[in-house]
């Protein structure tokens, strides 16, 4: 995918990796702007706009748990990729940090590929996301929240094949992209989506989209 103009928000409080990260990135065609912590990245979140954000877990002043919080209560900040780097991550530490709704976990120390990879795929996520709700005309499905307990219990009434389908339209697809995907037919896919909204106790296609968005960083 084209990095022009993706905007990358890099928080860490070790200056030479943050300066390090930034100008690598720069180097691909992103535009990224370096935060010693989470205060200083929350100042400037409003006015940089990131279209993602890469966070270290332990700072001063604000971690980077407590950041993220703040930018998931912000309206705009509800679906924006939010990748954590850490030296040390066990399982509690990503347990926390998808509760809070980060995407993803970078183990330090990490290598370019798997840095750019991680990058690259949550943006793609994001922006086929954006592409659904605005083919949808849903403007207000990234304001629904849940938390963890109430999308697992929402989850068990799924087949294993339905939260497949759940996943592939939070990711933005349509169904003749998840029948593709998942070598079915596209009424089969329609069956799926209108089962899933009949057990989910949600009407209509568009608010299965909302909901399956909504719920994203839980599906991974």
């Amino acid at each position: 995918m084209s990095t022009a103009d993706k905007r990358i928000l890099v928080v860490d409080d070790e200056r030479m990796l943050r300066e390090s990260i930034c100008t690598l990135l720069d180097l691909y065609g992103f535009k990224a702007m370096g935060a010693e912590n989470g205060i200083q990245a929350n100042q400037l979140i409003h006015e940089f706009n990131p279209d993602l954000i890469l966070c270290d877990v332990k700072m001063p002043q604000m971690d980077g748990y407590e950041f993220l919080n703040a930018v998931r209560q912000g309206s705009s900040g509800i679906g924006l990729p939010f990748i954590f780097m850490s030296a040390k991550v066990e399982k509690d530490d990503i347990r926390k940090g998808m509760n809070l709704g980060a995407d993803d976990y970078l183990t330090k120390p990490f290598i370019k590929e798997d840095l750019l990879k991680a990058i690259n795929t949550r943006l793609e996520r994001y922006n086929n996301m954006k592409t659904a709700f605005k083919q949808s005309g849903e403007t207000e499905g990234l304001n629904m929240k849940f938390s963890r307990d109430e999308v697992n219990e929402k989850l068990q009434k799924l087949t294993k094949t339905e939260k497949k389908v759940l996943r592939l339209v939070a990711e933005g697809k349509t169904s003749r992209q998840i029948a593709e995907i998942l070598f079915v037919s596209f009424k089969t896919i329609e069956n799926h989506r209108a089962n899933m909204a009949d057990k989910l106790g949600i009407s209509g296609k568009l608010s299965l989209i909302t909901f399956a968005v909504s719920i994203r960083p839980f599906l991974d």
